[in-house]
């Protein structure tokens, strides 16, 4: 670019000016309108830099919205513990129902300490 009274200037010199500027009025008064001045030198930066590398403007965000390949196929992995929880609780099952049978036949006063103690328990799960 060539001014009249200045000479040749380059544009990035002006742009580094204009920036400069921005940066030493931002705590000044308004801030908001700074900032977004520097938004916007930031976003022609990197568009400049992208066009320069052949890759244009399109291709700057459209890594952002592509969708990743997903694998088609799911791992699924199974906890061998299920297995062992049922065959504990088919006999906690079975402990309950001759507590409880014999609650039907002699009353609550007929168990044992320990037969309270494990309904109690049982009953908080």
């Amino acid at each position: 670019m060539h001014f009249r009274f200045i000479g040749a200037v380059k544009l990035w010199h002006i742009a580094v000016a204009f920036v400069l500027l921005d940066l030493i009025q931002l705590p000044i008064n308004n801030t908001g309108g700074h900032l977004a001045h520097l938004g916007g030198a930031l976003v022609g930066f990197l568009l400049t830099n992208q066009t320069n590398k052949g890759d244009g403007f399109r291709n700057l965000f459209s890594s952002i919205f592509k969708s990743k390949k997903r694998s088609p196929l799911k791992t699924v992995y199974k906890n061998p513990k299920p297995q062992q929880n049922k065959k504990k609780s088919a006999l906690q099952q079975e402990k309950i129902d001759s507590i409880l049978d014999k609650i039907g036949k002699s009353g609550y006063e007929a168990l044992s300490q320990e037969e309270k103690d494990f309904l109690f328990t049982i009953g908080k799960k």
